[in-house]
């Protein structure tokens, strides 16, 4: 039985491609002779039927029962509601009422000094702490998008706080709520990643996670609608993020890195500290970013990779931490927002 089943696995690896949009497919062994069982976990639904059991006594009937369930898995997908993350942070991080909330990204907006960039931004990076905080800091690069054109994907660096993981891991949800409504998953990016190694699916690494839905409500002021691929890093080399996410990045996509800087320390420390972290950003150097650089190093580190690759060159924006926000200078947390591109 085990030359059957790996008959049918190896079918349904080669036609892994058109299920991509569900979660897992698997091959278990059947009892009958010349039969494995296919099951593929469609959210939490499983569907596992008849038709599903495949013949390994011919590539061509294989292929045909590799197809009849895609289809059938297409079917049930369409009469299943989208699946939604709520907000983990709302009341928190940021305010839980709309109004309140919509009203304090547009006051920092506001407030943010105007940039002189001569270039067009293809990279940002963006702090990550609770609004009151980082949210002037944050909003000095959010008025740059609120002014671009032709955009239509924004990927998303953030790194997994609470959850550890290798690699690269997406939501399993459609859609990001916030107090402002939904922002959708791009799923044809999504699906495009689905194939590399390094990027997975996980509701565990995403659901208490901040890093990337502090960022959801200031997108759905300046560039409303527009579709996000939200990936949280984990245990992976920076080079491999790279690698991963360069086939997506294109004219219309922005890639927004979530990272604060140095934790912790005085407020006279953290600026030395900070300057330092935004010397290595401007020179394109990851190497020289340390774990205590940036809590979002690996995302940083990425971005710099992509840069260099591509010959853009950094501003620095803003730079200043929490004390001078909201908080006392004895602890504090270092933010900066710099944008990269040519």
């Amino acid at each position: 039985m085990e030359r059957d089943e790996d008959a049918a696995r190896r079918c349904v690896t080669r036609h892994r491609w058109r299920i991509s949009d569900f979660s897992r497919c698997e091959v278990v062994a059947d009892r009958r002779p010349g039969n494995a069982d296919v099951r593929i976990f469609l959210s939490r639904h499983v569907v596992n039927v008849d038709a599903f059991h495949l013949s390994v006594k011919g590539r061509k009937s294989m292929d045909a029962t590799a197809r009849a369930a895609y289809r059938e898995c297409s079917r049930l997908r369409s009469t299943m509601r989208p699946t939604v993350r709520p907000p983990a942070v709302a009341g928190a991080f940021y305010p839980a009422d709309p109004g309140r909330l919509e009203a304090d990204v547009q006051s920092y907006l506001a407030g943010a000094e105007p940039v002189d960039l001569d270039f067009r931004p293809r990279i940002l990076i963006v702090p990550h702490a609770g609004f009151v905080y980082s949210g002037p800091v944050a909003a000095t690069g959010y008025q740059l998008v609120e002014s671009m054109t032709g955009i239509r994907r924004i990927v998303m660096f953030g790194p997994s706080h609470y959850v550890w993981f290798t690699g690269l891991a997406l939501p399993e949800a459609e859609l990001l709520e916030t107090p402002l409504g939904m922002v959708a998953v791009d799923a044809d990016a999504a699906a495009r990643l689905a194939g590399n190694l390094l990027v997975t699916k996980s509701t565990e690494a995403h659901e208490r996670e901040h890093s990337l839905e502090v960022q959801l409500p200031f997108l759905q002021v300046v560039c409303p609608g527009i579709p996000v691929v939200p990936l949280l890093t984990g245990d992976v080399h920076p080079v491999g993020v790279a690698d991963a996410v360069e086939s997506i990045l294109d004219d219309e996509t922005l890639l927004l890195v979530s990272s604060d800087l140095s934790h912790y320390h005085d407020s006279a420390s953290a600026r030395r500290l900070d300057a330092e972290t935004a010397a290595s950003i401007d020179r394109l150097d990851p190497g020289a970013l340390s774990r205590e650089s940036a809590c979002g190093r690996t995302g940083v580190q990425a971005a710099l990779h992509l840069a260099r690759r591509s010959g853009y060159r950094v501003q620095l924006l803003d730079l200043r931490n929490s004390s001078d926000t909201a908080g006392p200078p004895d602890r504090v947390v270092g933010y900066g927002t710099f944008a990269i591109g040519a």
